[in-house]
C-alpha cells in the first residue's frame, strides 16, 4: 500500500510538470497513463500526452505513437499517421531497435506508393517547422544569455 501511495504521489508531480509543459515530464506521463502506472490506464490520455511531447521533437514519444496508431492503441489505427512518427523516430536514433511493428518499413508495407509519398512530405516539413522553431528558440536564448552576461559585467545584474 505504501509503495502505490509513492507511485500516485510520484505520478501527480509527473502529472504537474507536463502540465507545465515539459516534453520529458509529457512523454513519461503518457507512458505511465499507457501502463497504469500510479493512475488508472488510460491508453487515450497516453497518446494526448506523447503528442504533445512528439510535437516539441521527442523521439522516444513519436515512436511510441507510431505504435499506438499502427496497433490502435487509444486511437483508431491510423497507419498513415503511424508511419509518419516511425520516420521521425528513426531519424535520429542510431542504434535503437523499435518494436518490429513500429519499423517504418513494416507499417510502409500496409500503404500505397502514393500514401508514403505524402507522408515522406509530411515529415520534411515537420522537420523543417522543427528546425526553425529550435533555432528561434536557440537565438533567443542567445539573445537572453548575452544581455544577462552584458547587464553582469556591467554592474547591473
Amino acid at each position: 500500500a505504501q509503495v502505490a501511495q509513492h507511485w500516485k504521489e510520484a505520478t501527480d508531480w509527473l502529472r504537474r510538470a507536463a502540465e507545465s509543459g515539459s516534453p520529458t515530464a509529457q512523454s513519461l506521463y503518457g507512458s505511465y497513463l499507457a501502463q497504469g502506472r500510479g493512475v488508472e490506464k488510460d491508453e487515450a490520455a497516453a497518446v494526448y500526452w506523447w503528442t504533445l511531447a512528439a510535437n516539441e521533437g521527442s523521439y522516444l514519444s513519436q515512436g511510441r505513437l507510431a505504435t499506438a496508431y499502427h496497433l490502435g492503441r487509444g486511437v483508431e489505427p491510423e497507419r498513415v499517421v503511424a508511419l509518419k512518427w516511425a520516420l521521425l523516430a528513426a531519424r535520429p536514433v542510431k542504434g535503437v531497435v523499435w518494436s518490429a511493428e513500429t519499423k517504418p518499413e513494416v507499417i510502409r508495407a500496409h500503404l500505397s506508393a502514393e500514401q508514403i509519398a505524402q507522408v515522406e512530405r509530411e515529415v520534411k516539413e515537420w522537420i523543417g517547422e522543427h528546425e526553425r522553431r529550435e533555432r528561434a528558440r536557440a537565438n533567443a536564448n542567445a539573445l537572453e544569455c548575452g544581455i544577462k552576461w552584458t547587464f553582469s559585467n556591467q554592474g547591473f545584474w
